[in-house]
């Protein structure tokens, strides 16, 4: 007992020696400073850190994104020099090293660069997502590029004086209804759909003849936004549009929800003529699909 109290009364006159005070030392303000300096550095780190994680994960995401619009691009390129361009492009970005969370190898700034390269490469906000849209592209026999027909016998339909653009439009022939879709690959632009208020916008025009009694040809558009898994999370249409004797351009929008993965734009051409009537003369062009920032 005797040697406790002495090392104690010895180690208290030693710190007055040196000039401390245990009493003070909680009170001493720059000694507080300091504690409180240091906590902030620290949460700030941290928060730094989180950033630079998000933006890493951002290009990442957009990076797949963007190396598989380059192969779409290369695989419709009109030649083979185009093809070429987006192909070394595409390799460049699988090729790249990902993301470090490093200052002196990779800092915010540089990353926010990278994503808007990115975004530039990726369909987004503004850029049309369909390939084909004008129905130009098909082979001898008239099946339309790019396009899956779901129902019915649709072609790429050539009649100079009709067609509304270029030299095809869309053609259901003798189908009762038919139905042409599309499906986009819209993974890797989560960001946009969670940081802004993205829509879907859609149209195309439509040429119906004008048949006796009014049982017109009608068109119609409908897009289903889909989710990892290909269940549909929203649906919208536009319900049967009618034009008599003339191009009319006809539209939707609807908001993209934020665990979207797939776009798919339907187009349909329905028969109602008259009876003996066996062409469906409900025809589609210029088709187009977007996404817009909603005002």
């Amino acid at each position: 007992m005797v040697r406790s109290v002495a090392f104690v009364l010895l180690t208290a006159a030693a710190g007055f020696a040196r000039g401390e005070n245990p009493g003070a030392r909680k009170e001493n303000p720059e000694a507080e400073y300091r504690r409180q300096l240091t906590t902030l550095r620290q949460e700030y780190a941290a928060k730094s850190d989180a950033v630079e994680k998000s933006f890493a994960q951002a290009a990442e995401e957009l990076r797949a994104a963007a190396v598989a619009t380059l192969e779409q691009l290369r695989d419709s390129a009109a030649d083979f020099n185009a093809a070429r361009r987006y192909d070394d492009r595409a390799k460049q970005l699988k090729n790249k090293a990902a993301p470090t969370l490093s200052p002196t190898s990779r800092s915010r700034a540089r990353l926010q660069r990278e994503l808007q390269e990115l975004r530039s490469i990726v369909p987004g906000v503004g850029r049309e997502l369909l390939r084909n849209p004008g129905c130009e592209q098909a082979d001898a026999k008239g099946r339309i590029a790019y396009w899956r027909a779901e129902v019915g016998d649709w072609v790429a339909r050539s009649m100079p004086g009709r067609t509304k653009t270029g030299e095809r439009h869309f053609y259901a022939q003798e189908s009762k209804v038919a139905v042409l879709a599309q499906r986009i690959d819209v993974a890797g632009l989560e960001s946009l759909f969670g940081q802004q208020k993205t829509q879907v916008t859609a149209s195309a025009q439509l040429f119906c003849l004008d048949q006796p009694g009014g049982n017109d040809d009608a068109g119609e558009i409908v897009v289903e936004l889909q989710d990892a898994y290909g269940e549909v999370l929203a649906r919208a249409s536009t319900g049967r549009i009618v034009s008599r004797g003339k191009w009319r351009q006809f539209s939707l929008e609807m908001p993209i929800h934020p665990k979207t993965k797939s776009i798919t734009m339907k187009l349909i051409a329905r028969r109602f003529g008259p009876p003996g009537s066996r062409k469906n003369n409900a025809e589609l062009d210029d088709a187009s699909l977007q996404l817009a920032t909603m005002k």
